[in-house]
């Protein structure tokens, strides 16, 4: 929003009543919040930095593309046990621009003074043919240069938002592997749209 967080809250609240109302047309029963932030963060448009950045975060909402994610059921629930996981598979069409690709859980609690805040870590990569792809990882160390530099392809062990985007893909089947790394308790559902 123009007028800072204010009107920003007011937008995405608005936006995510109208997912849920998507959602339960469209499989009669109502969505996890989990599922809902993960359809817009991938159903967000780039601004600023190309990437996820500190300024833009995921970009802006793109409430056209979130409903149309749901429509056409371009997301996947999950759950995964401790040292476990899975693969879902992907068919990229002719003419694809651009695929992205968003992991999401709900994270529990981490204990006072922790070192980490996440304590579930999921980690995810995409592979077609013999090429593969890891998610975009800010530098989040506390000092201004670092908060300004770009996003490079990394293994992420302190966010519970995962995202992969690849430019111009070719056609084919892509695998996107989930795998638990290390879970407390000792199973996590997740969320994956692309």
């Amino acid at each position: 929003g123009q007028r800072g967080s204010s009107e920003s809250a007011a937008i995405a609240s608005g936006a995510a009543l109208l997912l849920q109302q998507a959602f339960e047309g469209q499989f009669k029963k109502l969505p996890s919040a989990c599922l809902i932030k993960v359809i817009l963060i991938n159903s967000a448009d780039d601004v600023g930095a190309p990437g996820v950045d500190f300024v833009t975060g995921y970009g802006n909402l793109n409430l056209y593309q979130a409903i149309n994610s749901i429509l056409e059921s371009r997301f996947f629930e999950g759950n995964l046990k401790d040292g476990q996981d899975t693969v879902i598979t992907l068919e990229v069409p002719e003419h694809c621009q651009h695929l992205k690709i968003t992991l999401g859980w709900n994270d529990p609690p981490a204990l006072p003074n922790a070192s980490n805040a996440l304590v579930n870590d999921l980690d995810m990569q995409v592979k077609a043919g013999n090429q593969h792809w890891l998610p975009w990882v800010l530098n989040a160390a506390p000092n201004p240069d670092s908060l300004r530099q770009t996003a490079v392809r990394g293994e992420d062990h302190h966010n519970n938002i995962e995202q992969i985007s690849v430019e111009n893909p070719q056609s084919g089947t892509y695998s996107v592997t989930i795998k638990a790394s290390e879970l407390n308790p000792k199973d996590q559902r997740f969320v994956l749209c692309y």
